[in-house]
Parts: C-alpha cells; structure tokens; sequence
C-alpha cells in the first residue's frame, strides 16, 4: 500500500425538505472533522418538491459549496442516487466516496456515530488499498437466512467506500432491473441471484407491503424497494469477501451513547416538523 494525497466526492441525496438544513450542517461538520477538500454532489429526488435551485442557495447562505446539484430518477430510491454518484466520482478519479442520505436526521442522527465514522475516514482516506474498503455503522438483521454472514452488514444511509470499493458498487446498483425480476418471480435462475438473499426479500415483503398497496393490490414500488434491501446487505457481504468492513460506534461507549442521542434527535426532528407545519 501506498500512501497519498487524493481527493473525495460526498454524495447528498435529499428528499424532505424539512431535513434540509439541519442535514447541510451536518455535511459541514463532517467535511471540518475529516479535514479534507470534499466534491459535493447533491442529488434531488425526481419526486421531491425541493429544487436544486432551492438546495443551492441554502448551500450557499450556509458555506457549503456544491460540485453540482440535479434532479435524479429515484425509481429505486437512494439507490438510484448512489448509482448516479458512484458513476460521477469513478470516471473522475476520486480516492473514495462518503453516502450520506436525509434519512440521517430524522432516524439516525448522532454526533457519536458522525465522529467515529470521521476518525475512521481519516485514518483510512490516505492509504490506498487495493482491495474494497466500506466503513459505517454496524446493524443486524431481524432475520437470520443461509450461513448467517449477511445477518450483519452496514446500512446505507451513512457509509464510506474507498475507490475499489466505489467500482464494486457501480457494478452491482447496475444489476436491480435484474434483481427486481427475480424478486418479483421468485426465480433464482434468471441471473446469478443470491438464494439465501432472496429468501430474505420473501419474508421481508411482509413487513413492507402494508405501505405500498394501491386499492388493495401490491404495486412495483415494493419489489424496487426489496431490491434496495437486496443491494445494501448484498453490498457488505461482496465487500467483506473480497476486501475488508469496518464498522464504527460498535464498542460499549457507541453501543450506549447512539441510541440516547438517536432518540434525542427524533424527538427533536420532529418538533422541528411541528414546527414548520404550523
């Protein structure tokens, strides 16, 4: 391994507008703790009713300065987002990229968590592997299918992957049309599907379905969104067996303290969305 100087891209994809501001500041906490020249690429969710015209003058009144910040097909969520930007920084020769998605502020948001995931980043981000590296939180699964290895994995709401890993992901977010047919068919055959995996997708469906019924019929947003899950536990485990997962916040002190501030900030976040309604 060699060490280096390189540059790093930071993917933003929005949605709530309420989350907006409060997810811009963590963004600049982030980029002041790691220390580094980050390239923001803010990305709008085609059904979001923010603008980028919009994301780009708070980003200015706040000090943030955005690379670039467009609407994007969000067929299949945040995913569509990181392919989207996993493709930009890739052909642009970026050392590695940082995922962060609005979904942090509501449900996820500590600055426990954000300084371990730095204090890794910075360890990391100068060191350049040639193997994939994917840094973030640790979650279990409820579910426990097929050897056990992908009942652990990193969430995608907040997650770092190192150039090698960013061209892994690019290959994979390019196979959901192919995953959501064989999830919706149930048929291991159609490409080189995960079975365990797809199992999983089954019995997932039926936490899910309840939100995405039209007139009582289950609709195609459900089998893209089984396909986002397949993807985020399908990524940590193409990672963990061919390069290496470091999870943060996993010790006692981040087993202890990330769930006080989590709860603490949902409270918060939705005061603020009390707030902004009234």
């Amino acid at each position: 391994m060699t060490q280096i100087s390189g540059k790093f891209g930071l993917c933003l994809v929005l949605y709530d507008p309420r989350h907006l501001r409060p997810l811009v500041n963590r963004v600049l906490q982030l980029q002041a703790s790691l220390g580094a020249v980050l390239d923001v690429l803010a990305l709008v969710a085609s059904s979001s009713s923010l603008t980028p015209a919009a994301v780009r003058a708070l980003c200015e009144s706040l000090g943030l300065r955005l690379d670039d910040c467009r609407k994007v097909d969000d067929t299949y969520f945040d995913f569509s987002s990181y392919r989207e930007a996993s493709m930009y920084f890739s052909e642009r020769g970026h050392d590695g990229v940082l995922y962060v998605n609005d979904t942090l502020i509501p449900k996820h948001d500590s600055p426990h968590l954000m300084a371990a995931l730095c204090s890794r980043i910075n360890m990391a981000k100068d060191v350049n592997f040639d193997f994939p590296l994917l840094i973030g939180p640790y979650s279990q699964s409820e579910f426990s299918f097929g050897d056990g290895s992908l009942d652990h994995f990193v969430p995608t709401f907040l997650f770092y992957l190192n150039a090698p890993g960013v061209r892994w992901f690019v290959r994979l977010l390019a196979e959901m049309p192919m995953i959501q047919r064989a999830i919706e068919q149930t048929n291991a055959d159609l490409l080189e599907v995960d079975v365990p995996l797809l199992r999983f997708c089954q019995a997932h469906a039926l936490q899910l379905r309840g939100r995405y019924l039209t007139d009582g019929l289950v609709d195609a947003r459900l089998w893209r969104k089984l396909t986002t899950a397949y993807c985020e536990r399908l990524l940590s485990g193409r990672v963990r067996s061919a390069g290496v997962i470091w999870y943060v916040a996993g010790g006692l002190v981040g087993r202890l303290l990330v769930p006080v501030q989590v709860g603490w900030s949902r409270v918060f976040s939705r005061l603020r969305a009390r707030k902004v309604s009234k």
